[in-house]
C-alpha cells in the first residue's frame, strides 16, 4: 500500500552524517532554527548510522530539538536513550493495524506486541510518540478495525493518525484490488476517503469508522490538555479554529451513497 518504493526506491541511501550535521548547524546559524523534523521513512533502519549521527550532535554541542519517522522493529531501549540524549523529543511509528494476520498480508512484517513494546519504551523515557493506523486493509472488518481502535487507546500516545488504506497505482494493493473487483481503474485514490469495496465493508463504513477513531482519541480531556501544553504559546490562539474544523468533519455522518 506504501508508495515510498515507487519515487525513493528500494536501496538504502544515507548521506554522510557530517553533511547532514553541517546543514543543521548552518541552518541554526543564519536562521536560528532549533526544531529539525529528519525527513527519512525510517531514520532508524541503520541503527550504527544513528547513533553516528546522534554523537555528532553532541559532539559539535548542538542545543536541538528533532523528530523523526521509525519503525517499530528498528528500536530499543539503548538506540532511543541515545537519540534522547541528542535531541530528539518524538517520534513516530507506523503501526498500522492490531490484527497480526492483517499485518502479515499487508507485508508490514511486524506484530502488535512489538508495537506496544517499542511505543511503551518510547514514553517511559520521556518521548512524545506519534502512531499511524490503517483502515480497510485486506482481510480487516468491523472487528478488527475495533481491535486497531483499542489498541490506539491503550497505548501511551500522544498524537494519532488514522488513515483509510489507499490503493495507489503502482502499488501492490492496486494490483490486489482490480483483481479482486475492490476498485475500478476510474476510482479516486485518497488516504482520507475508503476506495476499496472489501468483501466484509463498504467505504462509507471504513470513513466513518476513521472519524469515529479521532473522536474517541483525540476527546479525551487528557489528551486535549496534553496537545495544547505540546503548543508554542502563540499558537493557543488559533488551535480553537483548528478544533471547531476537526470536530465538524468528525461529527459529519456522511452518507451510504459509496456503498
Amino acid at each position: 500500500f506504501c508508495t515510498a518504493p515507487l519515487y525513493y526506491g528500494r536501496k538504502l541511501r544515507q548521506r554522510p552524517v557530517k553533511a547532514v550535521v553541517d546543514e543543521i548547524e548552518n541552518n541554526i546559524r543564519r536562521f536560528s532554527i532549533l526544531d529539525f523534523f529528519i525527513w527519512a521513512d525510517t531514520f532508524t533502519a541503520d541503527n550504527n548510522y544513528v547513533r553516528d549521527f546522534c554523537r555528532e550532535i553532541k559532539k559539535r554541542d548542538l542545543r536541538i530539538y528533532w523528530t523523526c519517522n521509525s519503525r517499530v522493529d528498528t528500536v530499543n531501549d539503548g538506540l532511543l536513550a541515545e537519540m534522547k540524549s541528542a535531541g530528539l523529543w518524538m517520534i513516530s511509528f507506523g503501526l498500522e493495524s492490531a490484527d497480526d494476520d492483517i499485518l502479515e498480508k499487508s507485508g508490514k512484517k511486524i506484530r502488535t506486541a512489538q508495537s506496544r513494546l517499542a511505543v511503551n519504551s518510547a514514553h517511559a523515557l520521556g518521548l512524545k510518540v506519534s502512531g499511524h493506523f490503517i483502515f480497510g486493509l485486506p482481510g480487516e472488518d468491523t472487528r478488527s478495525m475495533a481491535r486497531t481502535l483499542a489498541l490506539a487507546l491503550e497505548l501511551p500516545l500522544d498524537i494519532a493518525q488514522f488513515y483509510t488504506a489507499a490503493p495507489f497505482p503502482g502499488t501492490p494493493l492496486y494490483s490486489l484490488a482490480l483483481k479482486e473487483g475492490w476498485i475500478t481503474k476510474d476510482d479516486n485514490f485518497s488516504q482520507n476517503q475508503a476506495a476499496m469495496h472489501l468483501p466484509s465493508l463498504a467505504p462509507y463504513q471504513v470513513d466513518a469508522f476513521t472519524r469515529r477513531a479521532y473522536r474517541k482519541f483525540y476527546l479525551r480531556p487528557g489528551t486535549i490538555m496534553n496537545l495544547f501544553s505540546m503548543l508554542e504559546p502563540g499558537a493557543i490562539c488559533s488551535a480553537g479554529t483548528g478544533l471547531k474544523r476537526f470536530l465538524g468533519w468528525t461529527l459529519y455522518k456522511g452518507g451510504k451513497n459509496r456503498e
